[in-house]
């Protein structure tokens, strides 16, 4: 198979069901000799012109209890090249939550992200996942990954209030893109189950939250947040131990 161009890829992007309009959360696990970072960045956003592009920005093992210091713009993602090459964009913006942020480009990005770092939980319900996502009906795009790699599902956990999920409040300095140093308080996932999420791939896909398709050389997954929520809470609230 040839090389796929950024233009190629907006339109399997279109065929799989990406609106120009729509809020898009971009999970990418880029691989082998495929598009470059930038390629698929480019062919993302021109998905969405009249939308808005986000991508996890997380920080994981570099920001936590035992190194609480978080700055905006030069804390790298662990989220991989495409995650990292996005957020060193200059038209990007980055929610400034010390462990779970996010960076967008696009359409209200201010209404996405501000006040992330006001949340006392990585993906509570006025946090990106709820206010931004979830409200808006925001789709997921995944590729190249799975559902292990989908922190939306983190936060349907929080909002049904499945337990042993979180530790005690832990203390942060955030460094704001001014410079500004503030304290910031939150409290960490302490179990990850995240391995456990494809459990619910069939039942989505049974449901019509999960599309499968190919964008470049890559495996797709398109879902669209509410109707994930709905049937994820609905397992949860007969089964919360669904992802232990």
């Amino acid at each position: 198979m040839g090389m796929v161009g950024r233009g190629d890829m907006a339109l399997q992007l279109a065929d799989m069901g990406v609106r120009e309009s729509d809020t898009l959360m971009a999970v990418v696990q880029r691989r082998g000799s495929g598009p470059s970072a930038q390629a698929i960045i480019e062919a993302l956003l021109s998905a969405v012109p009249a939308g808005t592009l986000l991508m996890p920005a997380h920080t994981g093992p570099t920001v936590g209890p035992g190194y609480p210091s978080f700055d905006v713009l030069r804390t790298p993602t662990i989220e991989g090249e495409v995650s990292e090459t996005f957020r060193k964009r200059p038209d990007v913006r980055r929610s400034w939550h010390p462990t779970h942020s996010v960076c967008a480009c696009g359409r209200d990005v201010a209404g996405l992200l501000d006040g992330h770092h006001l949340c006392a939980t990585p993906c509570r319900a006025d946090s990106v996942y709820g206010r931004g996502l979830l409200s808006r009906d925001a789709r997921i795009l995944l590729l190249g990954c799975g559902l292990n790699r989908m922190t939306f599902l983190h936060g349907v956990e929080e909002w049904v209030g499945v337990p042993g999920r979180l530790g005690p409040l832990c203390d942060y300095l955030l460094v704001t893109p001014e410079s500004t140093r503030l304290s910031v308080s939150c409290q960490p996932y302490t179990r990850d189950v995240s391995p456990n999420f494809p459990r619910v791939h069939n039942t989505l896909a049974e449901r019509g939250a999960l599309l499968e398709g190919r964008v470049g050389d890559m495996s797709a997954i398109l879902l669209s947040c509410r109707t994930v929520y709905a049937v994820t809470a609905q397992l949860l609230e007969r089964n919360n131990a669904l992802f232990n």
